[in-house]
């Protein structure tokens, strides 16, 4: 099985050669790696092109070279023109534990087995989460990982650089128009959640970074709600109580409703009823928001984060 590694980078020259390594390290070999700069002015290029001195597996993607795409553009511009048996998504500052690929790629094939030949398949893993010097901040999370559609749209617990994906998932959603993605890995998870099948695998697989430039990425509540960035935001949705102000044009409302444009004609009548519900919520009265609430979006995860949750969703904004 052909293995594509995906990966964006943008000056990343402080974490970059520890993540090559890890990569170079992994107990499965059958993989290449795809990497597109997105306009790096730092020795970013310069590291990558020394590492593909020593590995053939390396590959510096030219597609739109030197163009700044923004982290959605360029890790499609991959996705879409990399070919492959499957796909995993990486980002530049992690490290990957040596059987990363190996443990994922087991638990995709065994989730083919489960399922029909056409269905859009996705697998994802626990992680640990590390500080800059890869000192573990948080213990793993082993509570049930909901996959409905739902539960993707407001409580994502899929995170881009711990998944891979099949090419039936891929011809789904690189249909998307790029405008209206809000996250690439949010993306394909909700596809895959609609069309598809999800698997989690418990055990941690990443060292999952936490640094300036990605400072949120799975945090609690708490942690997130100190940040002046957050709370700036909740004085704001105060501010756009009215009907009137809720945010149809948003991104991750554009996103939900790309997502039902492109595939509510062709989806079964069970994918139909979550994405229907979503779908009428965010386009309607702030009174179906709270009847949405109410009625449909599910009770699960901590009180924090399902209040946290509803004060986007009925103020003005997407659920977290």
């Amino acid at each position: 099985m052909k293995i594509a590694i995906l990966m964006s980078t943008y000056n990343g020259q402080e974490y970059l050669p520890m993540q090559l390594d890890s990569l170079q390290q992994q107990t499965y070999e059958n993989w290449d790696l795809y990497i597109r700069d997105d306009g790096s002015t730092d020795a970013t290029l310069k590291i990558i092109k020394q590492y593909q001195e020593n590995d053939r597996r390396i590959h510096l993607y030219q597609g739109a070279a030197g163009k700044n795409l923004g982290v959605v553009g360029s890790f499609f511009e991959l996705f879409r023109n990399v070919q492959a048996d499957f796909y995993m998504f990486c980002d530049q500052d992690d490290v990957w534990l040596p059987t990363k690929i190996a443990t994922t790629l087991a638990a995709m094939l065994e989730l083919r087995k489960q399922n029909d030949s056409g269905v859009p398949l996705l697998v994802h893993t626990n992680k640990l989460i590390v500080d800059q010097q890869l000192n573990l901040l948080h213990k793993p999370s082993f509570e049930k990982r909901p996959h409905d559609l739902i539960s993707i749209v407001f409580f994502n617990n899929v995170t881009g650089c711990t998944v891979m994906v099949d090419n039936n998932l891929k011809k789904y959603a690189c249909r998307a128009d790029l405008k209206d993605v809000f996250l690439h890995d949010h993306w394909v998870a909700l596809v895959a959640a609609l069309l598809g099948k999800i698997a989690f695998v418990e055990e941690p697989l990443i060292k999952y970074r936490q640094h300036g430039n990605n400072q949120y990425g799975g945090q609690d509540f708490f942690a997130v709600l100190k940040s002046s960035k957050l709370n700036k935001k909740i004085a704001s949705l105060k501010r756009k109580w009215s009907d009137k102000s809720w945010p149809t044009k948003s991104l991750p409302v554009r996103q939900i409703n790309q997502l039902y444009k492109l595939f509510f004609a062709e989806a079964s009548a069970q994918q139909k009823q979550p994405l229907k519900a979503v779908y009428q919520a965010l386009n309607g009265s702030k009174l179906e928001r709270q009847r949405f609430i109410k009625k449909d979006l599910p009770h699960q995860g901590t009180t924090s984060r399902r209040i946290l949750s509803d004060l986007f969703f009925v103020l003005g904004g997407k659920g977290i």
